[in-house]
């Protein structure tokens, strides 16, 4: 039986105007409302940008471990404010971090140097995607901490893994 997952979207903010966004190809209103996280085998919080509001991150997590203590792993762009970022880490199960542009591999560089420091962090999913064209450091010795996928492409319409829902908090 495949692993059920739920993309769970918390809000449609972003501070980015990505030409090739998939939440550009969804009607994010008419997304199915999601109460109830219990049934599923994984939870992934998403956006928009979720670090526009981590403290509501955690927020969501919390209430999503009521339910259910499956892994929960938040998928964002935005580590620049550290702290915020190492709080929201902290309280899930894993992070992927999306590079889109070459201005983000600095802030992320700093971040995993950070989560590289906490004990704390052995064990979480560290997941890197680097879009096409961008150098990210590729010779710290630190990344062999981060499953990444390099040379990403967008990918038209954003068709969901057979095996996921995408859904919104209410």
């Amino acid at each position: 039986m495949k692993k059920r997952t739920l993309r769970l979207l918390l809000w449609s903010a972003c501070d980015r105007a990505c030409a090739g966004c998939c939440n550009n190809d969804w009607n994010l209103d008419a997304l199915p409302i999601v109460i109830d996280f219990d049934g599923f085998d994984e939870v992934i919080l998403t956006g928009g940008e979720p670090m526009l509001n981590p403290q509501r991150v955690i927020e969501t997590i919390k209430r999503v471990r009521a339910q259910t203590d499956v892994p929960i792993y938040v998928y964002t762009a935005k580590v620049t404010d550290i702290s915020a970022a190492l709080g929201v880490l902290r309280a899930c199960d894993g992070m992927t971090v999306t590079l889109h542009e070459q201005k983000d591999a600095r802030p992320w560089a700093r971040f995993a140097r950070e989560v590289s420091k906490r004990r704390w962090s052995t064990g979480k999913s560290l997941r890197l995607n680097v879009f096409e064209g961008l150098d990210y450091h590729r010779d710290l010795a630190l990344v062999a901490d981060w499953k990444t996928k390099n040379d990403i492409r967008w990918i038209a319409d954003c068709p969901l893994p057979e095996n996921e829902i995408f859904g919104r908090l209410s």
